[in-house]
């Protein structure tokens, strides 16, 4: 039986690792995200990142317009385009999560989920 993972190898482009592995945590919202960078060091440069999203059975890419990483140990945030709208990825850095309960969040066409890990 194939898995979401054995469909993103398969267009993963070459050199290219998951960084982010997020899912939807609400019970009628299905969706994974994958923030896949280039192997070759951390930059801030757009064009070594990409972010996959499964919706609706199937993996498509968006287009990242900004990627974000702070330095207070890792907050993280992603804009993007996906199917003509825009969103945006927000992940705090591990002490944020711990210690402030911060979460982690999509906004996606004015609605905003809150992610785990996946």
């Amino acid at each position: 039986m194939k898995t979401i993972k054995d469909e993103l190898d398969k267009i993963l482009p070459e050199n290219f690792r998951v960084e982010y592995s997020l899912k939807s945590i609400e019970e009628n919202e299905r969706s994974l995200f994958f923030c896949v960078h280039k192997n070759g060091g951390f930059t801030s440069d757009n064009s070594r990142r990409k972010l996959y999203i499964f919706s609706n059975g199937k993996i498509e890419e968006a287009k990242v317009k900004d990627f974000t990483r702070y330095l207070d140990g890792g907050t993280t945030d992603i804009s993007y385009i996906f199917k003509n709208a825009e969103g945006s990825l927000h992940i705090p850095a591990q002490h944020k999560i711990s210690l402030f309960k911060e979460k982690m969040t999509n906004i996606y066409g004015q609605k905003t989920t809150e992610l785990s890990v996946a």
